[in-house]
């Protein structure tokens, strides 16, 4: 799930893009500490600037006439870990990060003549939140989420990517990921990236000797739902796998010497009808009934291998 963060109430102090102070809007902070200041494409005389006033706050500040207005700020946690104006018009956006936290608060706003608006289509506070951070790449932004209701051993996340679009950014994709550096997969393992781009990885036990391929998964009465067990020869076979003493609804993909799915088949508990695919395999990946439909692996997808403890 998606969602904004307010880092504090917003403060309109002018909205109209002309100098305001006969109207009574303040000056630029001419008194505070300036941070950083960043011109703002396409708005002649405007930049946004990070400054300290009692607290840290990011504002728009208007030149014009030899007078410098403040027309809008408001309060934020940290000093951004950037700020910048890449264009289109208007448009200045950056990112702030904890300290102690991963977590990147993204936040993008519009420079309009009816005053500074949200650029994030849907958030109206302008800032949206990655609990596991968050990156810009040009003019698209990149959130990176838990996925809090997978359940499994293979810990998952959510990367949503913003990208600019007509005066705003919206979502443009989401993938899932396995939440983790890729050197700390657990393995063994198998991992593909499906059609729809998210990446799946398969902790998977290794029956790789006659005695392990004859007992399988016999006599469990449960199988953790991310994980698995290859079988593995040293070369193409065509043999046959059955369900006797197999307590657990099962599927089955029998796999090329290239780890590509040739074919899978549905397997009922307690049965001995023949699994035979229609062509020689040199391996097969047992796993939880309807696992690999529900993760959208299908024949002609690659597994990739890593039978390394």
């Amino acid at each position: 799930m998606r969602y904004g963060v307010i880092l504090s109430t917003i403060v309109l102090v002018g909205l109209a893009l002309v100098p305001r102070a006969a109207q009574g809007a303040p000056a630029a902070p001419s008194a505070a500490e300036i941070v950083e200041s960043a011109p703002i494409q396409g708005v002649p005389g405007a930049n946004a600037v990070i400054y300290r006033q009692n607290g840290i706050r990011l504002g728009a500040v208007l030149r014009a006439n030899g007078s410098e207005t403040l027309i809008w700020s408001r309060k934020i946690s940290e000093v951004p870990a950037r700020l910048s104006s890449p264009g289109p018009s208007g448009l200045f956006q950056g990112i702030v990060r904890s300290a102690d936290s991963p977590a990147g608060n993204v936040f993008a706003y519009l420079v309009r003549p009816a005053g500074v608006v949200s650029a994030i289509k849907g958030y109206p506070s302008g800032v949206i939140h990655g609990a596991e951070g968050a990156q810009f790449h040009g003019l698209s932004f990149t959130l990176k989420d838990p996925d809090s209701t997978h359940v499994g051993s293979v810990k998952y996340r959510y990367d949503t990517t913003d990208s600019w679009g007509t005066n705003g950014y919206s979502e443009t994709n989401r993938i899932r990921v396995p939440d983790y550096a890729k050197s700390a997969y657990p393995a063994p393992n198998a991992t593909i990236t499906t059609k729809a781009g998210n990446t799946v990885l398969i902790r998977l036990e290794v029956a790789d000797t006659e005695a392990l391929q004859t007992t399988g998964l016999m006599n469990r009465t449960s199988l953790d739902p991310d994980s698995g067990m290859i079988f593995v020869w040293p070369s193409p076979i065509l043999d046959s796998f059955w369900m006797e003493n197999t307590y657990i609804p099962l599927s089955i993909a029998f796999l090329s010497s290239k780890g590509t799915v040739q074919e899978i088949q549905d397997m009922a508990p307690l049965t001995r009808t023949l699994h035979t695919p229609a062509s020689s395999y040199q391996y097969a990946v047992e796993v939880n009934l309807g696992y690999f439909k529900a993760a959208g692996i299908a024949p002609g997808d690659t597994l990739n291998l890593d039978l390394k403890p």
